[in-house]
């Protein structure tokens, strides 16, 4: 059952990676799944931001609230700082945040020796995560693990948000 599963999954990543390979929207493409992946990581953490919210945030435009009150704007302003860190963690990782990702990478590329690009990358996933260390550093190694692995091309954010849930199986 798990085989199966491994190589449909496989499978599918490849077809996507074959027809975003070399295609002129590749960068919007990008762009889209970045928000996309940083929205739901930050929901899984408790975040709630609106995507088109988001981009005008990461784009630098000032949102001007119309009926909120303090508290809905502290909720805002919170969930878009958690989204943005995210996609920092996705895109653009600074000095810490890139030490914390080569130890994630390290971790993958041990498991992903014996066990493969994807099963490696789920199992080091749980090790990480049972040893109590945040889920930010292993979204970020996961999209540098399947580009250096030459399984994608591009860094695509194949991030699904739900399996890095707290308490996912």
């Amino acid at each position: 059952m798990i085989s199966r599963c491994l190589t449909e999954t496989a499978l599918a990543m490849g077809k996507l990676d074959q027809r975003l390979d070399g295609h002129p929207l590749l960068p919007a493409f990008l762009f889209r799944e970045r928000l996309e992946a940083a929205r739901r990581c930050a929901a899984v953490d408790g975040h709630l931001i609106d995507p088109w919210r988001l981009a005008a945030e990461l784009e630098g435009l000032r949102h001007r609230p119309v009926g909120e009150d303090a508290y809905e704007r502290g909720t805002a302003v919170d969930a878009a700082r958690t989204a943005f860190d995210q996609y920092q963690w996705l895109t653009r990782p600074d000095r810490s945040q890139e030490a914390q990702i080569a130890e994630a990478l390290t971790w993958i590329a041990d498991a992903s020796t014996v066990d493969g690009p994807l099963l490696g990358a789920a199992k080091a996933f749980h090790r990480w995560i049972e040893d109590g260390r945040g889920r930010s550093p292993m979204r970020g190694a996961l999209v540098l693990h399947w580009r250096k692995a030459q399984f994608l091309h591009s860094r695509l954010p194949l991030v699904g948000a739900r399996a890095f849930a707290p308490d996912a199986p």
